[in-house]
């Protein structure tokens, strides 16, 4: 299910934001999985960040 399913609005960073990196990151982190729905992510997103 992507983002927009969830209803989150998804934000396309420019390259030469000082964020890209940590997003690029995310985004690499993220790949390969799926959620059904908010609260699965949430709970990867909690698991991730500790």
């Amino acid at each position: 299910m992507a983002l927009q399913d969830l209803g989150w609005e998804v934000l396309q960073l420019p390259p030469y934001s000082p964020d890209y990196h940590l997003f690029h990151f995310l985004q690499n982190a993220l790949n390969g999985f799926s959620f059904h729905n908010d609260a699965e992510l949430r709970k990867w997103h909690e698991d991730w960040s500790a």
